[in-house]
């Protein structure tokens, strides 16, 4: 969510950040066949891996990125991450 008003922007609000970074961190990542998942895998690795990039490139900008859940450490899994600070 962006506005050309940051002072009005809701992604500034300090209220917004807690509420949205728990409930990404209360999302569980893994098979999507699993009903107690949220999140299912990206469709391919190479899909996971051009996320991964695009998040490291964020990081590499001055972008504050925190991971927030976990992730399978195998197959084509991401877990939740919430950044700010990224230029746009």
């Amino acid at each position: 969510i962006v506005s050309r008003d940051w002072s009005s922007d809701v992604c500034s609000s300090d209220l917004f950040t807690r509420e949205f970074s728990a409930a990404l961190a209360a999302l569980k990542v893994g098979p999507g066949i699993d009903q107690g998942n949220d999140l299912g895998a990206m469709v391919s690795v190479k899909e996971r891996d051009k996320i991964l990039e695009l998040i490291d490139e964020a990081q590499g900008e001055g972008g504050d990125v925190v991971t927030l859940a976990q992730a399978p450490s195998t197959g084509a899994f991401i877990a939740p991450v919430c950044g700010s600070t990224a230029r746009l």
